[in-house]
């Protein structure tokens, strides 16, 4: 028992040295900012803003067509989560097939997904929602959603 105690205690003690460290080299990057002229600042803020905007930028070109908003069952996550609790039986839900249209001039995609859940009355019925998705954060607003 005390040679299993002694390497828990070895393991916990290494993790939290671990921990340490790694707070303090947070800290290292935090006084650098902290260090920094107003101008510099200025100037690091505008260089992670300019490449936010390059990030989005590529991710616009690389994602004209959608797909990059798609799981690798079809399904966008975003219009799923928005969906699934107006749902009379969310656990009830089943992906069947996602459509999404290539890239708007206003940076959205036309997306079309069908589904089936439980009705009112037990049965399953298919389902349709239309869903505008952004093409650099691939968010989701659900349009419109018709049971069949």
């Amino acid at each position: 028992m005390g040679k299993v105690f002694k390497a828990i205690f070895a393991l916990v003690g290494g993790l939290g040295v671990i921990a340490i460290l790694g707070a303090f080299w947070a800290m290292r990057d935090l006084s650098e900012y902290e260090a920094m002229t107003p101008e510099q600042k200025l100037a690091a803020e505008q260089a992670a803003e300019a490449a936010q905007v390059q990030l989005a930028e590529r991710r616009r070109v690389e994602n004209k067509n959608g797909q990059m908003c798609l799981d690798s069952s079809g399904e966008n996550e975003a219009t799923v989560e928005a969906l699934v609790p107006t749902l009379r039986e969310p656990d009830s839900f089943e992906h069947v097939s996602t459509m999404i249209g290539p890239v708007n001039s206003d940076g959205t995609h036309n997306l079309v997904m069908r589904y089936r859940a439980k009705n009112g009355f037990g049965g399953v019925s298919f389902g349709t929602t239309r869903a505008i998705v952004s093409n650099v954060d691939c968010s989701s607003t659900i349009v419109e959603t018709k049971a069949s």
